[in-house]
């Protein structure tokens, strides 16, 4: 492997590293060990004075900084061209640079109109589109900080401006989660002292309140198709392999409701299109998880993968099939395709060495993936049968964690 290649797999297993750190709930000022990416343990006015300037350092690094918090106009070298629709939506993603610092592009589903939207930013992970497809969240690094950023995207793929959500207290705040309306977000963050704890604020930062009850460690929220209600994760420890069980609360607020009574390290629920079922990660220990769909009130479990490693399930916009990676090998995992209620699984990536990440288009026929190709990781689209695969990034550097977002027009 180049010393390129080394360096860009280094900053990607840093960016994942990073957020398993804060799924387990570790401080990211802890989370500069590069281990094995297939480990799932790979989740006052003065503060506000010092956050402020902390930002100027880090966020000017997205364009010129105008105020704190607030970034305005185009990156260094970009020149307004006149704008360009894809009716397939966009696909961002970061990468990797040889200075072991992080960037994150915009791209056209076909490879087309690339556009560079940060400059050195220390991004940790989470990068997710708006309902409407215009804007975009981050999970960024701001002065050693895990911080919360929402960055708007033009038609022609290129910021506009961003905001730093979280400004306002220094403490980490991660896994940002837009309302199905696109006017909340959900995130879990210590701006409270103690551990992680469950927060809503609106998009524009104002509003921030806490939804977790306060106690031990409260994370990794998901909103219910209808905005009703947030799904997240609790437990007395934050620490990988701890016991968290599965919670529900009202958005407006309310006790939470224990739903599972399991003792097992759970991980990244998530909501089905229909908001009949919640699927989630069960941790078994170190590269081996499984996957679990269940009613909203907890009943009716039910396994739809086990053995071995399995991650980053996601359903599909109707809500009939689920795509995951798992690690088949010490040399590589493949992208999977389940019907939601379970069944045989399908592998649509065994020609390709190491595939992970699975994102769907917004029509549920396509997907876009991660995969090492050479020496190289690259963003790839194809088929939900695995077949018309395309490389649609380029370069010496590794590219990961893509996101698909809705049409523009």
């Amino acid at each position: 492997m180049s010393s390129k290649a080394r360096k860009g797999r280094t900053a990607r297993l840093r960016a994942n590293e990073s957020q398993s750190r804060q799924e387990a709930g570790a401080s990211t000022q802890q989370a500069r060990a590069v281990p094995d990416r297939r480990s799932d343990k790979a989740g006052s006015s003065k503060g506000v004075l010092w956050f402020a300037g902390a930002a100027l350092v880090a966020l000017a690094a997205l364009t010129g900084l105008a105020a704190a918090g607030i970034v305005p106009g185009l990156l260094p070298g970009q020149v307004k061209v006149a704008t360009t629709y894809s009716p397939d939506g966009r696909i961002s993603f970061v990468r990797g640079l040889p200075n072991g610092k992080t960037d994150l592009y915009v791209i056209n589903p076909d490879g087309t109109n690339q556009q560079k939207v940060t400059n050195d930013l220390p991004i940790e992970g989470t990068n997710t589109w708006s309902p409407n497809g215009k804007q975009l969240l981050l999970q960024a690094s701001v002065g050693g900080t895990s911080t919360v950023v929402r960055m708007d995207i033009g038609p022609d793929n290129r910021s506009s401006n961003a905001v730093q959500l979280t400004a306002d207290v220094k403490a980490d705040s991660a896994f940002p989660a837009w309302s199905p309306d696109g006017t909340q977000i959900a995130f879990q963050s210590k701006r409270e002292g103690g551990n992680f704890q469950v927060f809503i604020m609106d998009t524009n930062g104002n509003n921030k309140r806490r939804l977790s009850n306060g106690k031990g460690y409260a994370g990794q929220p998901a909103w219910s198709p209808d905005g009703k209600s947030i799904a997240f994760l609790a437990g007395d420890k934050p620490d990988a392999g701890s016991p968290k069980e599965l919670y529900l609360i009202p958005a407006e607020g309310d006790a939470p409701k224990k739903i599972t009574s399991l003792g097992k390290d759970l991980r990244r629920p998530q909501w089905s299109p229909d908001g009949k079922h919640i699927v989630y990660l069960e941790s078994q220990g170190d590269r081996n998880s499984s996957i679990y769909s269940m009613n909203p009130d907890g009943s009716s479990p039910l396994v739809l993968v086990d053995q071995g490693f399995n991650s980053s399930p996601s359903f599909s916009p109707k809500g009939d099939k689920l795509a995951y990676y798992a690690v088949i090998s010490t040399s590589g995992s493949d992208i999977f395709i389940i019907q939601a209620t379970g069944g045989a699984t399908s592998n649509l990536t065994h020609l390709s060495s190491d595939d992970y990440e699975p994102a769907w288009s917004p029509n549920g026929q396509r997907l876009v993936w991660a995969s090492k190709r050479d020496a190289n990781y690259k963003i790839v689209v194809g088929a939900v049968d695995g077949s018309n695969q395309k490389v649609i990034t380029q370069g010496d550097n590794s590219d990961y964690q893509p996101s698909w977002g809705a049409p523009v027009r």
